[in-house]
């Protein structure tokens, strides 16, 4: 009895220092799953499909391209696992994102395991409580370098602020095969080049009419290039098995989603499939995503079939109203606007950033449905803290009460500055694009030159309107273009009208070339003009305060002065002398606004130049007031006052 009692002593010891030489403090033994999900309302490094929440998974064995485990750390020491996918645009945001490449001896459903800590720590408790990992890389916020222990030795990792991308070289014979990835089409053809590739594992596969779809499985490292070159074969081309077989093999493409391919009855999620010699029904399920498929096939006995379909993918309409109306909408990669958007989409999740100056910038995972219209209407709410002193307007009652920084808590000079870039910046960035033209105003210019300015009083005369350059009525002669506050305009001159001599008295000019009288006479025909035939071109900038807008420019005007049917008195013969008269200018143009409309935009304006540089001629000072018409093709952006966050969605 002794001996067995200290035999049991015996082994019971000896696993008890099996299980501490075995045991590891830096390495996490097991996760805690409870089918819990994760809010992202607060992390903008992870997505998931099912929109605001990530779904907690047990285990990790392989993980998808572009998809990320988030590994968080929670009170009580215990570790949880979430699944979603990368927003890439966390790299670019603060706090900081490294991503590290996980040692390569070790793959990503071991490496997970183990702790990663900002700094060399004797206590294994300290590590890092939010790590994300991919196939082949993991991400930490904050720091740069970090620190793993592997085999009882500390390995020192340095981090990147980029994402880690590969790279697809894909040719075929023939050319042109449509390429499809991971079952999804990317509308590409061959031969091309895919950059910004995800690292993982791929399956590639090409589909071209008339021939047989060709498969290929790849692993996509970070900045690697993988080439591959494909051979169709045609649908007349006719693939032998050897020996002598009584049945034929089917070949199916990767579906986009884990949806089983059903032969006659036979569920199968095997892309290679042994059939007898007949005909078989194929089915496939698309679910709200893809268009289900259901279709018949002849097997022969000892040859090789292919199902040559490709997987149509399912569309919704996407209608977003944005509250105020001109907001700017980004979705995903498909660029941003302003307004209202309504478009044709694959059907899913999308990625939704609405943002307008003055207000919090807002983001949301929306839902496309299959033929199914989709409508959004985001509020957006104003920024609680205009006056950025980093109080609440609401408890300082500023600016409304006191007026911005009057009797309020003062910024810092660099906090004020980086204020009004950050508004000069969203207004460029909100500055949609504008053209205008005058309808009707009034010109006055003055010459410098004060013998030509005299000279120029004697023709008083001419038509009103049109195309004046000089004095009197205008009506559409100037044209301008505005866009992210850049301001571009061009004003015609005076090309048909002209200035007319009708005084009853006889003007006489004395020159090195002779003597010259103007003069006036209905009845010969002799009616003497000067003309200013002009053009010129203007580059600036402008800024909106309020319904104010303030322009600055700098120009250029090509200019003749032609002085026409002029007597010369010692030929006896009417001339006509031309003058060249370009000039450099700086513009000042104001316009208030009135918006009765989104489009179409009724302003008055103050225009004017003034000279500088050399002349040839004479310069002119210019003032120029009116009435124009401004069109914003995409609407304009009507300051309007909302205090509510809301997403209403209603799908017909």
């Amino acid at each position: 009895m002794k001996l067995r009692l200290l035999t049991l002593l015996h082994l019971l010891l000896l696993v008890s220092l099996v299980s501490a030489a075995v045991s590891d403090p830096f390495t996490i033994n097991r996760f805690k799953s409870s089918n819990r999900i994760l809010p992202l309302s607060s992390n903008d490094i992870i997505k998931s499909e099912a929109g605001r929440t990530c779904t907690e998974i047990d285990s990790v064995i392989t993980i998808a391209p572009g998809n990320i485990v988030m590994r968080k750390k929670i009170d009580g020491g215990e570790y949880r696992l979430y699944e979603g996918s990368i927003d890439t645009n966390a790299f670019k945001r603060e706090p900081p994102l490294y991503a590290f490449r996980i040692p390569a001896n070790r793959d990503a459903s071991g490496f997970i395991r183990k702790r990663i800590y900002s700094s060399i720590e004797q206590n294994h408790s300290n590590d890092i409580e939010e790590v994300y990992f991919d196939e082949f890389n993991f991400y930490v916020r904050h720091h740069g370098t970090v620190f793993v222990n592997i085999d009882r030795s500390w390995i020192t990792l340095q981090g990147s602020r980029s994402y880690p991308h590969g790279r697809f070289e894909l040719v075929s014979e023939p050319d042109d095969a449509q390429i499809v990835i991971n079952g999804i089409s990317t509308l590409r053809k061959t031969p091309c080049s895919i950059e910004r590739v995800a690292s993982g594992k791929y399956t590639i596969e090409l589909f071209l009419p008339n021939h047989h779809f060709s498969r290929n499985e790849v692993y996509v490292r970070p900045d690697s290039t993988v080439k591959l070159s494909f051979e169709l074969l045609s649908d007349f081309d006719t693939v032998y098995i050897s020996g002598d077989n009584p049945y034929g093999l089917l070949y199916f493409p990767s579906p986009p989603v884990d949806t089983p391919f059903v032969i006659d009855t036979l569920r199968t999620h095997n892309l290679k499939a042994e059939l007898l010699d007949g005909s078989y029904r194929i089915q496939w399920n698309g679910g709200n995503r893809y268009e289900s498929i259901d279709t018949i096939l002849t097997i022969t006995a000892g040859k090789v079939c292919w199902f040559d379909k490709q997987f149509v993918r399912k569309k919704g309409i996407l209608s977003i109203r944005t509250l105020p109306f001109d907001a700017e909408v980004c979705i995903d990669t498909l660029g941003c606007s302003f307004g209202d958007r309504t478009l044709e989409l694959q059907s899913g999740n999308y990625t939704v950033d609405i943002s307008r100056h003055g207000f919090v910038n807002t983001r949301k995972i929306i839902t496309v449905l299959p033929d199914t219209i989709n409508n959004y209407v985001v509020d957006l709410r104003m920024n609680a803290d205009l006056d950025a002193d980093g109080y609440l307007d609401s408890i300082d009652r500023c600016p409304d009460i006191y007026g911005l920084y009057d009797g309020c808590p003062k910024q810092s000079m660099g906090r004020a500055v980086a204020v009004k870039k950050n508004e000069i910046v969203n207004y460029i960035k909100n500055d949609q694009l504008t053209i205008g033209s005058s309808l009707i105003g009034f010109i006055a210019r003055i010459p410098s030159n004060r013998k030509f300015s005299s000279f120029l009083s004697t023709f008083s005369s001419g038509r009103i309107g049109g195309v004046n350059n000089y004095r009197g009525l205008t009506m559409f002669n100037t044209y301008h273009v505005m866009y992210r506050g850049i301001y571009g305009g061009v004003e015609l001159g005076q090309w048909s009208s002209g200035i007319r001599y009708k005084d009853s008295d006889t003007l006489h000019l004395k020159s090195d070339s002779g003597n010259y009288v103007v003069f006036y006479d209905s009845l010969r025909g002799i009616k003497p003009a000067i003309y200013l035939p002009s053009t010129s071109l203007s580059l600036g900038f402008h800024y909106n305060f309020s319904w104010i807008n303030v322009i600055y420019s700098l120009g250029y005007q090509w200019e003749d002065i032609v002085i026409d049917q002029i007597y010369n008195r010692n030929s006896g013969t009417l001339e006509q002398f031309t003058y060249n008269n370009d000039w450099w200018f700086h513009q000042i143009h104001l316009e208030a606004d009135f918006h009765a409309d989104r489009h179409f935009v009724p302003s008055v304006y103050f225009n004017m130049k003034f000279p500088f540089g050399n002349y040839h001629r004479t310069r002119w000072h210019s003032i120029n007031v009116g009435l124009k018409v401004k069109i914003y093709p995409f609407g304009y952006r009507k300051p309007q006052q909302h205090f509510d966050t809301k997403v209403e969605s209603d799908s017909q």
